[in-house]
Parts: structure tokens; C-alpha cells; sequence
């Protein structure tokens, strides 16, 4: 017979996964006061990138995300929240996005929803990390940026939840369970799944994975985040630059060229930012774009770039139904 494993005496909420969304799942179940167990298999989660961007207005179209304008309030009054609790939670306010011509500022225009506050600034008012001539920017106040390690360990911190280091390899919506790589059986009341690009490698069918690198930089280039075709926002005692364009992939990638990739975004960041750019590291990580799980499964995933702008309102929403 497997035997059950419960790390507290009385498992309520059995979270899998240590990236943003389980993070946020936790703390929100936890302070609803319910006991909270976290598998996380230890591999490097896609949420660790070192800067993660708060913007709803995605891509050279100024799509704004479902859910988006809520979800970036709710992760800056997080942030504010664990910020008074006492954690030196590392974020701030401003995007900018230039506009290259007039006809992308007229077709911006109309896509922008009327609740997103926001202003249009000409050519010469404003001053950009970015080299090119800019017909003009939009600049977002209540997009911006966060350091997500800063983020995660103020989480962690709040819950005091030591997480479980293993590997689930099966899962049973039905049963509220999961096996574990040596067989063991872990159960509880409610199950969330969030176990992220890893996680859906392991137990999902048909999957889409994309990998992807981002520089940093050894000196600043902006205080606010900066974005068009890359991104720029501050990170540490530097900044962040990317992220690269990789292909998405149907299995889980083996460790993929690094150098080939760092070369290519280097390539393309030094097009925005001038030949003198100091690249002090780079960093390389596995996203979940889509992946078939279990039917039933509760789940937060695939959110690709914006897991920081909506996972923890997603996270919240989830626990209240507890």
C-alpha cells in the first residue's frame, strides 16, 4: 500500500508549485486560515526572472489583457500591503511605450479602453533610454515593475510555509492528490495547480513551452520601466533587458544554446540601446504557454508573461472560494 504523507497534521489546501501564482495561492489561502501544504520541485521557476514588468498593454498593438487593468491594481496594493507589513519589497510606478510613427499613436488611440489612465507625450518631451527617432510615447503611471525575488520571499516570509521539495508525477482531481516521484501519496481538502512549465512537463498532455533569456545590465539604463519590441526596467544595481524570442516547443526543452541566445538578444538590445552596452549576466528561463491537464484540475498557469500582472488577483479570487 503507498503511504500518505502529511507535512502538518491537518492538510486543508495542497498548492503545487513555488512560482508566483502558487506563492500568492498560499498566502491568501493561509490568511483565510487555512493550513497550507506546497510541493515545489525545486527547478527554476519561469516567476524568477529577475524583474517581472506590471502592464497590461501588451505587444506593438496595445492589446490590453482581460483582466488586466484589475489585475495590475491588485498586484500594486499587494505589493503596498506586504511593503507597511515591514518587507523590502522592491517595485515601482511608470511604463513607458514609444510610438514610432503617427499611425501607431492613432491606432493605439482606439484601442486603449476608456478606463486606463494614462497620457500621450510629443516628440522631445520626454527622455528614453531607447536611441531611435520616436514620434512620441505613451506613458502608463499604474503599470511599472517589480524584483520578483523580492516579491516571492515577502510571501514565503508572511506564510512561514516551508515548502515540500519533490516532484509530483500524477495527479487526482477527483481525490484532491497527488503521487510524488518515489511514490508517495499527498492529500488534502481543496487542490490547486500551479506546478507551471516543470509541473505540466511531468503529468499534462499536448504542452507548449517557450524558453527565453533576458540580460542584465552592470549599470542602470532607466528608473521606470521602458517598453517597445524589448523591455527595459530596473533591476538591482542594474537594469533588465529582453526578453529573447525563442520558439515554443512541444516537450520540455533540454538546456537549449545559451550563447546562441544571449547573442541574439544582445544583438537586438545594443540596436535600442547603443554599442556600449555592459551586459553583467544573463538569465534563462521555461515559460508554459498551454497544456492539456487533467480534466477537473483546479489550476493557475500558462500565463506566459503576465504571471505578476495576473496571477495574484487570480490567486486571491481562487482563495475566497475556500
Amino acid at each position: 500500500m503507498t503511504p500518505s504523507l502529511h507535512p502538518h497534521p491537518e492538510v486543508d489546501v495542497l498548492i503545487v508549485g513555488g512560482g508566483i501564482a502558487g506563492w500568492c495561492a498560499a498566502y491568501f489561502a493561509a490568511r483565510k486560515g487555512r493550513a497550507v501544504t506546497l510541493i515545489d520541485a525545486g527547478i527554476e521557476p519561469a516567476s524568477a526572472v529577475p524583474t517581472a514588468l506590471i502592464n497590461p498593454v501588451r505587444g506593438y498593438h496595445a492589446r490590453v489583457l482581460p483582466g488586466g487593468i484589475e489585475g495590475a491594481a491588485f498586484t500594486f496594493l499587494l505589493l503596498q500591503d506586504l511593503a507597511r507589513t515591514g518587507h523590502a519589497v522592491c517595485f515601482g510606478r511608470g511604463l513607458w511605450r514609444p510610438i514610432p510613427d503617427l499611425v501607431t499613436r492613432d491606432r493605439w488611440m482606439e484601442a486603449l479602453p476608456v478606463g486606463l489612465e494614462h497620457t500621450w507625450h510629443v516628440r522631445g518631451s520626454f527622455d528614453l533610454p531607447f536611441q531611435g527617432e520616436w514620434a512620441g510615447a505613451l506613458f502608463l503611471p499604474r503599470s511599472g515593475w517589480v524584483q520578483s525575488q523580492t516579491l516571492l520571499g515577502a510571501l514565503k516570509a508572511e506564510t512561514g510555509i516551508d515548502p515540500l521539495r519533490a516532484t509530483v508525477v500524477k495527479v487526482s482531481s477527483k481525490e484532491n492528490c497527488v503521487v510524488l516521484s518515489d511514490g508517495t501519496r499527498v492529500s488534502a481538502k481543496a487542490l490547486l495547480w500551479c506546478g507551471g512549465a516543470w509541473g505540466a512537463a511531468q503529468i499534462a498532455g499536448p504542452a507548449q513551452f517557450r524558453p527565453g533569456s533576458v540580460l542584465l545590465t552592470a549599470k542602470a539604463l532607466s528608473n521606470v520601466a521602458v517598453s517597445y519590441g524589448l523591455y527595459c526596467a530596473p533591476s538591482g544595481s542594474g537594469s533588465i533587458i529582453g526578453p529573447s524570442t525563442e520558439p515554443p516547443r512541444a516537450n520540455y526543452p533540454a538546456p537549449w544554446e545559451a550563447h546562441a541566445a544571449g547573442q541574439r538578444l544582445i544583438e537586438r538590445a545594443r540596436l535600442l540601446f547603443g554599442d556600449d552596452l555592459e551586459v553583467a549576466a544573463q538569465w534563462q528561463g521555461v515559460r508554459l504557454e498551454s497544456a492539456r491537464l487533467p480534466s477537473g484540475l483546479a489550476h493557475l498557469g500558462a500565463l506566459g508573461s503576465a504571471g505578476y500582472l495576473l496571477a495574484p488577483h487570480a490567486a486571491w479570487r481562487w482563495a475566497e472560494t475556500l
